[in-house]
């Protein structure tokens, strides 16, 4: 192929302006489609380099992925051949990060930006296995993170290079070799078996475990070691891993779900995940732009099942995606009912509508507030605060109580030992 620098045009419409990126399969460069006068992004491969397995599968990631419609994995626009034999396809061009470099930067993720990131992964993900595609390279490499209007940590999976349709029946390794990276890889991936998605589920999950704490699934593992590992050894959960992360024990069972060595115990696919993610969202009001060690704090009238450490901690919020700030009363539940939250700002946690500062209770729905400031409350303070107002007492207890005392306590008396000596009488 000719050098980009002297402004190569491809198929007559798209000129490129600057290389990207390098991988196996060829180079990604920047481009302009001359048609449309938009930017755009190609992959090509050199007719002297390439061979007919990379051949096949150069092909095979370009009508894969154009398969997949939807948000969050990258748009395919064109593919085609050069008179010279230059493969190539042009997709959507991302301006953003993979996730691989956000974690090397950054490590463990916040749990608000966590919940985003991986539900929008495996909403993406789900478009490929309802296709019956499994990608098969899971990894943070192939997650970009772009900015779209207001969200800087949009979700686009790229790279389905190695991507294999479950019915397909041409088999491009060789045998007793397997495609995929091994700190990802799934144990049925190394063995050789059939995939299903299932082994990106287990993908998956190794990302997740890798984002809650900020750590390699197998640390301080060599990697000659790490494919026995994958197929025997039970890896540390999310929370053991990273204590000081506070993930939710019932988040950890999901990615412990995800890297059962079994496939049948995992998730069918990452759709269910996408729901199980989902439903962890209706249960806690996240703040998506704390710091690394920000907790995930339940919403308002929701009952989830918390660990101790996540009952009086507070997670701060600002930015475009927060919604409200709790505080938690540190009371004692009775059963059936979860832990007390109550707003705290100028949002209320029950009806998400305006409430001054100044306010009491909520004008629009009644839920009280509950102390101020980020402190949590007192079982003591708490317990005061469910006593019920003078107002509320019986009627004789009140009149009673408007009594002076040295008149009260004679009648009390006087009444107590008439009715005793009527109860005698009769």
């Amino acid at each position: 192929m000719a050098d980009p620098s002297k402004r190569t045009v491809l198929g007559g419409r798209y000129r490129l302006d600057s290389l990207l990126g390098q991988g196996g399969m060829g180079t990604v460069h920047r481009a302009l489609d001359l048609k449309l006068d938009r930017p755009v992004a190609v992959k090509v491969v050199d007719a002297h380099s390439r061979t007919p397995d990379i051949h096949a599968r150069f092909v095979r990631e370009a009508r894969r992925t154009a398969q997949i419609r939807h948000p969050h994995v990258v748009e395919v626009f064109d593919h085609g051949e050069t008179d010279s034999g230059d493969l190539y396809f042009v997709m959507e061009l991302l301006e953003g990060e993979p996730l691989s470099v956000r974690l090397a930067r950054d490590g463990r993720l916040s749990l608000g930006r966590f919940f985003r990131i991986a539900r929008e992964m495996c909403e993406g993900l789900g478009a490929a296995h309802a296709l019956g595609i499994v990608h098969r390279d899971v990894k943070p490499a192939n997650v970009m993170l772009v900015a779209k209007g207001r969200v800087n940590d949009y979700v686009k999976i790229v790279d389905f290079g190695i991507a294999k349709a479950q019915n397909a029946g041409t088999q491009l390794t060789e045998a007793g070799m397997f495609l995929g990276t091994l700190e990802y890889i799934a144990p049925e991936q190394i063995m050789g078996e059939a995939l299903d998605p299932r082994a990106d589920v287990y993908a998956l999950g190794v990302v997740f475990h890798r984002m809650l704490t900020g750590k390699p699934l197998y640390p301080d593992v060599p990697r000659s070691a790490l494919v026995m590992h994958h197929l025997e050894t039970v890896p540390a959960r999310p929370e053991v891993a990273c204590p000081e992360a506070g993930i939710p024990r019932s988040l950890a069972d999901l990615v412990m779900r995800c890297l059962e060595k079994d496939a049948k115990a995992r998730y069918s696919d990452a759709t269910e995940i996408a729901a199980a993610l989902a439903s962890f969202e209706g249960l806690f009001a996240i703040s998506d732009d704390g710091p690394p060690s920000s907790r995930v704090v339940p919403a308002a009238g929701s009952q989830p099942a918390l660990d101790p450490l996540d009952e009086v901690t507070v997670a701060s919020s600002s930015g475009p995606h927060a919604e409200v700030v709790l505080e938690l009363a540190d009371a004692p539940r009775s059963a059936g009912t979860a832990l007390m939250a109550r707003p705290v700002s100028q949002t209320c946690a029950s009806c998400k509508k305006y409430v001054a500062e100044t306010a009491d209770t909520c004008p629009h729905c009644g839920a009280p507030r509950v102390g101020s400031g980020m402190r949590p409350v007192t079982r003591r303070s708490a317990a005061l605060a469910a006593v019920p107002p003078r107002d509320s007492a019986p009627v004789v207890l009140r009149v009673l109580g408007a009594i002076p005392m040295w008149i009260s306590v004679p009648l009390t008396l006087g009444a107590s030992l008439g009715l005793a000596l009527l109860v005698k009488l009769e």
